[in-house]
């Protein structure tokens, strides 16, 4: 397979590839387990760039994605222009897939909000909030700000699918898959990456929440697991949505709770080294083959 960026196929320039000889063509969209380490580093790397390994067949993916993004402004027609362009946008393409990384951003910005947000808002609690003596992770989870996510995810996602519809990518009853992925639960420790971090860390020690440090990874684990199940939840072979369970297909190495840098299969607190990627990439690539033609 191989791996072009937006511009390689936006530009009609000396840079500029054709797509038409090839047998499958994939549009990525996403966040950092998408785009993290762009460029084949001996430690950083991303789902994609794993692909390119595992996938030996004349296929080619143009990769939109980049660190930070949200199910939000991937679906926002002001936010990627690149990707609007190439999907939906006046040099659209016909796609055989969309590949898109989406909820995990989304998850640990609505972590980060502060205390002073509405509840429906934020997804902890404030211990005046709390059932007493809370012992168990959803104890600290706002009811309602966990909804709004989860039904803001499906919100987004079901217009990613419309958009899909009213495209080339769209051709009487064929409609290209739409691929996602679910997230492994990474363990809360102070493991920033240079850009940026630690983020799960950070967003749990808040002091207005008061989450005691020996709560804070069940706190984790619980949230990430409601993504999980939401994610899942979103798969629709009707719709040719398919979710790939890579938390439940693949097992990582996790890391050591005290470690600052790379541990296990992590590469810092949120993202994996480029073994930990390729582990999944295995799995995902025989997923995606399964529901293409």
């Amino acid at each position: 397979m191989d791996y072009l960026r937006p511009s390689q196929v936006l530009d009609i320039g000396e840079s500029y590839v054709s797509l038409d000889l090839y047998r499958y063509r994939f549009l990525a969209e996403g966040d950092s387990w998408f785009s993290l380490g762009d460029t084949l580093a001996p430690l950083t790397s991303n789902i994609v760039l794993e692909l390119l390994r595992v996938n030996t067949a004349h296929d080619v993916v143009v990769n939109c994605a980049s660190p930070g993004e949200t199910l939000r402004r991937m679906v926002d027609a002001l936010s990627d222009p690149n990707f609007n362009r190439l999907l939906d946008g006046v040099q659209q393409r016909r796609w055989d897939a969309l590949l898109l990384s989406a909820g995990g951003n989304d998850l640990i910005e609505a972590c980060a909000l502060p205390a002073d947000h509405a509840p429906a808002d934020r997804l902890l609690l404030r211990p005046e909030e709390r059932v007493p003596n809370p012992s168990a992770g959803r104890d600290y989870v706002s009811p309602a700000g966990w909804e709004r996510l989860a039904g803001y995810l499906r919100h987004n996602l079901a217009t990613l699918v419309q958009r899909r519809d009213q495209s080339k990518s769209r051709s009487g009853d064929w409609k290209a898959p739409i691929f996602l992925h679910t997230y492994h639960r990474p363990v809360v420790r102070d493991a920033p990456t240079g850009g940026g971090g630690p983020w799960l860390y950070r967003a749990l020690a808040q002091a207005a929440f008061a989450i005691p440090p020996a709560h804070r990874q069940m706190v984790s684990d619980e949230l990430f697991g409601r993504l999980r199940s939401t994610l899942l939840g979103l798969h629709s072979p009707a719709d040719r949505v398919y979710v790939f369970d890579s938390y439940g297909a693949v097992e990582l190495q996790a890391a050591d709770p005290e470690a600052h840098y790379a541990s296990g299969d992590w590469l810092n607190e949120i993202h994996l080294t480029a073994p930990g990627y390729r582990k999944l990439a295995e799995k995902f690539q025989p997923f995606i083959d399964s529901h293409l033609p």
